[in-house]
């Protein structure tokens, strides 16, 4: 489970977003996590998280619903890290 704490004029929400794993058994999940402008539909900043293992990014919407998968190659270790540029 990661969890996305949002950001406002007084500061950060007390009560976080859980975003649940899309696969089960994968213990490192949200290792990484990086915001994502530009790509939701509402105008909001979309959330995209990796994890380990799994070749996978998972892009999630300020809801906390998953929006969209991107997979890597089996074995590549896509989405062990993300960064923004």
């Amino acid at each position: 489970m990661a969890y996305l704490f949002a950001n406002s004029a007084t500061g950060l929400t007390s009560t976080p977003v859980e975003i649940p794993c899309p696969v089960a058994g994968f213990t490192a999940y949200g290792f990484a996590i990086q915001r994502v402008a530009g790509t939701s539909v509402d105008g909001s900043t979309d959330i995209a998280v990796g994890s380990p293992g799994i070749d996978s990014v998972f892009v999630f919407d300020s809801t906390g619903r998953l929006s969209s998968t991107i997979t890597g190659p089996a074995g590549s270790s896509f989405g062990n890290f993300l960064a923004d540029g």
